[in-house]
């Protein structure tokens, strides 16, 4: 609790102290995907992970973490009734495979040729066969 004349002193203490365990949040992040990327071997096909509570700029740092060991990377966050995801490759332009895959499952999204992003509705499964089937497995 706080005196009024000290309320806007302390509002600034708790934002000031909010910020910094955002940013703490954010380098343990970086670092735990950094480990999982590390996981993958290097040059294989497919990166594809299912993920919970990712907001679409985490769900873009996981998947360019996983694009520098897999030829394509998707990451989604959600589920059946609604994912986010982002797609990506340093290796090709992932645009034409963003489109298709929001035309299959009316999804809506966009993106730079290195990254897709947007949100569509399938089940797992059918986002597997789509992604084995574009990454040639």
């Amino acid at each position: 609790s706080a005196k009024p004349q000290e309320l806007a002193p302390a509002a600034q203490r708790l934002l000031e102290e909010q910020e910094h365990l955002k940013q703490q949040l954010a380098a343990a992040q970086r670092q735990l995907w950094a480990l999982r990327a590390a996981g993958i071997p290097e040059g294989t096909p497919l990166a594809l992970s299912f993920e919970e509570g990712l907001d679409p700029a985490q769900l873009r740092r996981l998947c360019l973490a996983f694009c520098e060991r897999a030829g394509l990377a998707a990451v989604f966050s959600g589920g059946p009734q609604g994912w986010k995801y982002a797609v990506g490759s340093a290796q090709r332009d992932v645009r034409e495979l963003g489109k298709r895959l929001n035309q299959r499952f009316a999804g809506r999204g966009g993106g730079q040729k290195e990254l897709v992003q947007g949100t569509l509705a399938a089940s797992r499964r059918e986002l597997e066969a789509f992604f084995r089937e574009e990454a040639g497995e």
